[in-house]
């Protein structure tokens, strides 16, 4: 875990594969591994063989579910698997910070529509802001719903300061709020400001790819 925090992906991943030929059963090691290969290898196929490796041993690693719904809702767009997976999530930890941000993301995200309103997606995301208030995704999370959905633009605007606050390196975060700049508050220099710092951070982010042209004149 030290070597990932430092970016030394290759060196956290030899030390996951050794782990695994001393015990191929470590679930710990084998929900961490697939957590690697999905958010820095991109290998989808090889983190869903260990999120599955690691559900098979212990069906009630709150992680693993966790991480693997996000796998089936963010990846395979199997939103209905996904929502049985955070719902056993939450049963066996109530209070599970990532899973009520990416439970509460999916219903935002793609099932409200069938369920009705959002009041449910609005609990999640302040019941997980009260137990971790500096948690970054559920603060962006919040504030796109507040931005886009709620059209609470003093509210957004909040979030996403206060997520670049904790870090201002936060591309996602940098472009939603660049956008209520540009289109609400109408303060161009300072929205090209935060495009010019997300170029700097991600030049192939698909949101910039397709509207920073907008922010160029």
């Amino acid at each position: 875990a030290a070597h990932w925090e430092n970016g030394e992906y290759s060196q956290a991943e030899a030390k996951y594969k050794h782990a695994l030929r001393l015990d191929p059963n470590h679930v710990l090691t084998l929900c961490s591994y697939g957590v690697l290969l999905y958010d820095v290898r991109r290998d989808h196929e090889s983190a869903e063989k260990m999120y599955k490796r690691a559900l098979n041993l212990d069906p009630q690693n709150v992680n693993t579910l966790c991480n693997y719904g996000w796998l089936l809702h963010d990846v395979r767009r199997d939103h209905d698997a996904a929502e049985q997976l955070y719902k056993q999530a939450l049963r066996l930890d109530p209070n599970h910070v990532m899973t009520l941000c990416n439970y509460g993301a999916l219903l935002h995200e793609y099932l409200h529509d069938i369920k009705g309103d959002l009041v449910d997606v609005e609990h999640m995301y302040q019941k997980a802001l009260r137990i971790d208030p500096n948690h970054i995704d559920t603060l962006n999370n919040y504030g796109l719903l507040l931005h886009k959905t709620k059209h609470d633009y003093d509210g957004a605007e909040e979030m996403y300061r206060r997520v670049l606050r904790l870090d201002n390196n936060q591309v996602d975060t940098l472009c939603s709020y660049a956008l209520l700049l540009k289109d609400v508050r109408m303060d161009m220099p300072h929205a090209k400001q935060l495009v010019r710092r997300a170029q700097s951070l991600d030049p192939q982010h698909p949101w910039l790819q397709q509207n920073a042209e907008a922010f160029a004149h």
